[in-house]
């Protein structure tokens, strides 16, 4: 197998005009992903009678499963809901 140095030019040039969708995609991911967080840190601080127990199983549950498989009963309920293929 021969590197060519060329053919990766041409990929990475090809690859420039994603950079500020990759960029914005991040951003957003990490903004929605740190408000979620606070919601919940807060709901569990001020021990809010339901949403508590409900974020603390969840979190229970969540730490204790495999990220992969997480990915997978996400991919299939909405497969499931929205009755499209998988």
């Amino acid at each position: 197998m021969n590197f060519d140095i060329g053919f990766i030019f041409q990929v990475v040039v090809k690859l420039i005009p994603y950079i500020p969708i990759t960029i914005y995609m991040a951003f957003v991911s990490l903004i929605l992903g740190g408000l979620l967080g606070l919601v919940i840190a807060l709901v569990r601080h001020y021990k809010v009678p339901v949403l508590s127990q409900l974020f603390t199983i969840m979190i229970t549950i969540l730490k204790g499963v495999p990220l992969i498989l997480v990915f997978l009963t996400i991919k299939g309920a909405a497969a499931f809901l929205f009755k499209c293929s998988v």
